[in-house]
């Protein structure tokens, strides 16, 4: 039972070494390529990344710039600039109280108006029309079309329901007031006398001769129109687009309410940097960990005025889910860890076939040395292995027969001195003279049968 379980363990050693052998490197591969793999996805993802959010960036730059393309449009149409113009000679030779109160005189008949869904008569009913039709054609991502003078008062609108005055909005502040002859951008903010969420896209007009800021032309665009713009951007089944406010507040997003998102500082930091690119968020505000987002400013063909999009920039950004982005790599490491298994199961039964090979020839080297090593001295090894194991039992067979021989003749030697010692016996009995054999002590320790005698039959 020994020698049966020390074979085993021999066997299990010889298996454990083969299998450790082919899986070391095997394990070794799999972690080098699980690191590149991985590596070369997330770069080649997040360079996709990269590359739609620049793709969505220009899909919103397209649709504000068709929105400031028309308004600056027009602005230069001579119906408006000079429905503009006869509405700033109004206010001709009247100091700045005067005017006021003419403005609130007719901001009074425009809330006063008999009907709220129509035009009050004193509105220019040629140019209003002309701008009706305009509106027309882009109603599905356009709210309104209005146009105010130099003091923030309507002049003409493409839809009744809008305000009286303007002169204290940001956008006329910016683009009329501030002289700006640069278009202007608004934030995305709710407009409660239209229920929806507006982006104001305001141009100036100019004086033909002076060059000065006379009005301005308003467009209210649609925040659908952005919405859509950034929605129709999607990858796979949970990726998609979103639209950041440079200082990390969140404006559009297809799947969460703005307020759900958690911005943390290293998302802000990374989107500050107002170039395109991509990195790994900590938390890519949809509360994924260690994602990959791509990023891109929306940048506009022309400078804005001051204080467009409320002092910040846009920023497109895009989101996956990293079980969905990490998912070719770990099918990759699952067909790798099956072809493992595989491989394990090869290498387990070559080292079994191997070890078997090895072990047996060893046992019965073992079985025979101990059977020889306890007198058995004619007992021979017979292995056939071509090897060094069949090397050593012809030497342990040698030296079996070496020592039969040896202790062969050790025991006739020990027979012819038994034979000696009866014959050198005999002849001290029967010899004619008396022998015998004194002690130490000087005492008689054998006398031959002649010396007995002697002391018995004294002459």
């Amino acid at each position: 039972m020994t020698l049966w379980s020390r074979s085993h363990n021999l066997q299990r050693k010889i298996i454990t070494a083969i299998v450790l052998v082919g899986l070391l490197p095997l394990i070794l591969l799999l972690a080098l390529t699980y690191i590149e793999e991985r590596r070369a996805l997330r770069e080649m993802t997040g360079a996709n990344f990269k590359e739609v959010a620049v793709e969505a960036a220009r899909r919103i730059e397209m649709q504000v710039s068709r929105g400031m393309n028309e308004a600056q449009q027009l602005a230069t149409t001579p119906f408006l600039r000079t429905a503009v113009t006869e509405a700033n000679r109004t206010y001709e030779g009247k100091d700045a109280q005067s005017i006021q109160g003419m403005i609130k005189d007719w901001q009074q008949r425009w809330r006063q108006r008999d009907k709220q869904s129509e035009f009050p008569l004193f509105i220019n009913r040629i140019v209003t029309n002309y701008l009706i039709r305009w509106h027309d054609i882009r109603k599905s991502d356009y709210v309104g079309i209005l146009v105010t003078d130099q003091q923030g008062a309507l002049v003409i609108s493409s839809i009744p329901q809008v305000e009286y005055f303007y002169g204290k909005t940001p956008w006329w502040q910016a683009v009329v007031k501030g002289g700006s002859l640069r278009g202007y951008v608004s934030e995305i903010a709710f407009d409660p006398g239209f229920g929806t969420h507006v982006v104001v896209v305001a141009a100036p007009i100019l004086d033909d001769t002076k060059g000065t800021v006379i009005g301005a032309v308003t467009i209210l665009l649609r925040r659908d129109t952005i919405f859509h713009a950034i929605a129709e951007v999607t990858i796979g089944a949970t990726g998609h687009a979103m639209l950041f406010s440079s200082d990390g507040v969140p404006v559009i997003c297809p799947v969460l309410a703005p307020e759900e998102h958690t911005v943390r500082p290293e998302l802000i930091s990374a989107l500050g940097g107002l170039k395109a690119g991509w990195t790994v968020a900590a938390d890519d505000s949809h509360g994924s960990r260690n994602a990959l987002i791509g990023f891109a400013p929306v940048r506009f063909g022309e400078t804005l005025a001051p204080g467009s999009l409320g002092g910040n920039q846009w920023i497109t950004v895009v989101r996956q889910d990293p079980q969905e982005t990490y998912a070719p790599l770990t099918e990759l490491v699952a067909k790798v860890l099956l072809y493992g298994l595989l491989v394990f199961a090869v290498l387990w039964g070559t080292g079994m076939v191997v070890a078997r090979r090895i072990a047996r020839p060893i046992q019965l080297l073992h079985d025979g040395v101990r059977e020889i090593g306890s007198g058995r001295l004619d007992r021979r090894l017979e292995l056939k292995t071509g090897d060094e194991i069949e090397g050593l039992a012809d030497a342990f067979n040698q030296m079996a027969e070496n020592l039969q021989r040896s202790f062969a003749q050790i025991e006739q030697r020990v027979v012819d001195v038994h034979r000696l010692e009866e014959k050198y016996r005999d002849l001290i009995e029967h010899s004619p003279e008396m022998i015998y054999q004194l002690n130490r002590s000087g005492r008689f320790v054998h006398v031959n049968k002649t010396g007995l005698e002697a002391e018995i039959h004294p002459r």
